[in-house]
């Protein structure tokens, strides 16, 4: 959420009928982000998260920078959520 309109601003992705925002998730504070690099300015120890959403429904969720470095790809985040979902029908991803 921005915390100005209450919107949650991110790329949004149509698949299948279905809309996804993809977004950084910041652990600590608990917001989302449109982008990575401010997700990691929320805090010198970031725990960033790269996650799709439908609506207010977490759709997957992969941890990509932690105790201040790149943990992985956002490409290859993107990918294990995409496998996940496709795996697991259209249930939730872990």
């Amino acid at each position: 959420m921005d915390g100005r309109s209450g919107k949650i601003l991110g790329h949004k992705s149509e698949k299948g009928g279905i809309v996804m925002e993809k977004l950084f998730y910041e652990e600590r504070t608990g917001k989302y982000h449109r982008t990575l690099k401010a997700a990691k300015a929320v805090a010198k120890s970031a725990y960033v998260s790269r996650v799709w959403k439908e609506g207010d429904r977490l759709l997957g969720k992969e941890l990509i920078f932690a105790y201040g470095e790149q943990l992985g790809a956002i490409k290859s985040a993107d990918r294990n959520i995409e496998r996940k979902l496709n795996s697991n029908g259209k249930s939730e991803a872990k």
